[in-house]
């Protein structure tokens, strides 16, 4: 043996090999020669986590994962030795701490749900003993946990599916039937597959089941001009630009408002087939649309009760003109060399050349009675009257005449649309 870089180094002649020996800080109470029982201590040994429950007495061979030898002598040159004793350790279970994933904290649920978590490291598994799992425990509306609230109660084992992966995690397929309009609470809990010993809970997560649903509130109606609400029995007296509504509530998750959860589909012929709108992904905040266009790269809508609205992207919506109403009901939009233009249920057009601020066109007069259409052909803007059944021109969009001599456009005509074809 040597001593080198202030290592102890010692030869083996039987295998050629040379060996750095760490020696083990170890201290005998007591002086020389003393005859009293004396204490050995070691110090500072770094062990491995135990892969199994052996003790070994004092007798070899043991197969204890953690084994200490003591050897001393007394003044005379007699060498003894005791041991091995095992050293049981587990520095891991303490740290191997799942994390909840699904249900997410806080969510509702409409149906039986299975339990996903994410385990601890890879390498902490897998330091753990042969059947270490995860303990599981759901509890109806008691985040304490309190013995009669815990309707799961259940071990998963802790398995590494893959050292290329981080974490070990898991999942429980619930056979569990959880009750409906309840909350839930859950956690789960590492388990030493040796010892038993039970590591920290995890955090705490809660859902909600909520299988009863929505449901209608109040009563149908069609709304037509000036925001007016009609009964089925009732007559509606405008064709375009109709609106529908019911009311609608859920007293337990709350309805779900944002995005394409909602939609309407209506029939014209008598349910042989139906019109999908279910791509209005939710209504305006001032009533009923009933015009759309585009106009600067940004949407426009019109509303029954005088109000225009814009949309940069479809979803989120302003009101134009200071929120203020443009006219009595905005049943037709379109853009003529510009500017965007406006008609209403009381016969007016009104112009904005910047989207936002209004004003009305043909010097505050009614061009018609009721205005529910404007198209541009050949560089002029027309208007469909609905209630006289005429159509108007003009070519600045500011000062308006009637086209087919001032005469309907046909026998008890109701214009509601107007389209260039053909040219």
């Amino acid at each position: 043996m040597a001593a080198f870089n202030s290592a102890l180094y010692a030869a083996d002649s039987g295998n050629g090999k040379v060996y750095r020996v760490t020696p083990v800080a170890s201290a005998l109470a007591g002086t020389d020669g003393t005859t009293a029982a004396q204490t050995l201590t070691a110090t500072g040994l770094n062990l491995a986590s135990s892969t199994n429950a052996f003790t070994c007495a004092g007798a070899s061979p043991c197969g204890a994962t953690n084994q200490v030898l003591f050897t001393f002598s007394d003044m005379a040159g007699n060498i003894r030795a005791a041991g091995p004793y095992a050293i049981q350790v587990d520095a891991l279970t303490a740290i191997a701490i799942p994390a909840p994933t699904y249900p997410a904290n806080g969510t509702h649920l409409d149906f039986q749900p299975n339990f996903d978590w994410i385990g601890p490291s890879t390498n902490t598994i897998a330091g753990l003993p042969t059947g270490t799992s995860y303990y599981l425990q759901v509890s109806n509306n008691d985040q304490d946990f309190a013995s009669g609230n815990i309707v799961i109660s259940i071990s998963v084992p802790a398995i590494v599916a893959s050292t290329h992966v981080p974490t070990a995690d898991a999942a429980y397929v619930s056979t569990f039937t959880l009750a409906a309009n309840a909350t839930y609470y859950w956690r789960i809990r590492t388990v030493n597959g040796l010892s038993g010993a039970s590591g920290p809970w995890s955090q705490t997560s809660s859902f909600v089941t909520d299988f009863a649903g929505p449901a209608q509130s109040a009563s149908f109606a069609s709304i037509g001009l000036n925001s007016q609400s009609f009964g089925e029995s009732q007559v509606n007296s405008l064709a375009t630009g109709v609106g529908a509504r019911i009311g609608i509530q859920d007293l337990l998750s709350g309805l779900a408002v944002s995005g394409n959860t909602f939609g309407v589909m209506y029939s014209t012929d008598a349910a042989a087939s139906w019109i999908d709108a279910a791509s209005i992904s939710k209504p305006l905040v001032g009533g009923q649309p009933s015009s759309l266009a585009v106009y600067n790269g940004k949407l426009y809508a019109g509303i029954a009760n005088g109000k225009v609205y814009v949309s940069p992207d479809g979803n989120a919506w302003s009101a134009t003109n200071s929120g203020g109403a443009v006219g009595t009901g905005i049943t037709a939009l379109a853009v003529h060399k510009g500017k965007l233009y406006a008609g209403d249920a009381g016969g007016k057009i009104y112009v904005s050349a910047d989207g936002d601020a209004w004003s009305p066109a043909n010097g505050n007069a009614a061009v018609g009675s009721a205005i529910t259409a404007l198209a541009v052909h050949n560089g002029k803007l027309y208007a469909g009257d609905y209630s006289s059944g005429k159509v108007y021109v003009s070519a600045d969009g500011s000062a308006w005449s009637g086209t087919n001599g001032g005469a309907p456009v046909g026998a008890g005509a109701y214009v509601q649309s107007l389209a260039v074809f053909n040219g």
